[in-house]
Parts: structure tokens; C-alpha cells; sequence
């Protein structure tokens, strides 16, 4: 389990999207591009420190946690 996917860039994504659905209703009939790009990352803004720092908690990285997860997810179908 990786801390930033679980929660910043998945946050980030759902965020990204909806700026972009509201360009597009808002531009009808326009493509975004790549000039749009960085005024939509901006809006989707996500990641602060808190969310950050508590990827890293809720994987149990840091502080430590051995039981951030049962065996069962680390058991993988053969």
C-alpha cells in the first residue's frame, strides 16, 4: 500500500475531474489543453500536510504499526 496513492493522488484524481467536468461545461464545445492544465491542477488541490502525514499513518509506516493490516492481506491467490 503506497501512502500517497491512498491519499493524496486518489483524492487528487476525484478532485482533477471534477475542475475538468466544470471547464467543460463551462467551454462547451472546447478541448482542454495544455495550457488549461495548470489552472485545473491548482483548483484540484488536495495535498496538504495533514493528508500527507496520515498516508504514512494509516499504512502503518509511520509512527510503526504491525497491525495496520491481518494476514489476509498480504495472502495472494495462486
Amino acid at each position: 500500500m503506497q501512502p500517497l496513492d491512498r491519499t493524496v493522488l486518489g483524492p487528487f484524481n476525484k478532485c482533477y475531474n471534477t475542475a475538468l467536468k466544470e471547464w467543460m461545461a463551462d467551454h462547451s464545445g472546447k478541448l482542454a489543453g495544455i495550457y488549461n492544465i495548470p489552472a485545473l491542477v491548482a483548483k484540484a488541490k488536495s495535498h496538504d500536510v495533514e493528508n500527507i502525514t496520515s498516508g504514512f499513518r494509516v499504512t502503518g509506516i509511520f509512527p510503526h504499526n504491525a497491525d495496520a493490516f491481518d494476514e489476509d492481506a498480504f495472502c495472494q491467490l495462486m
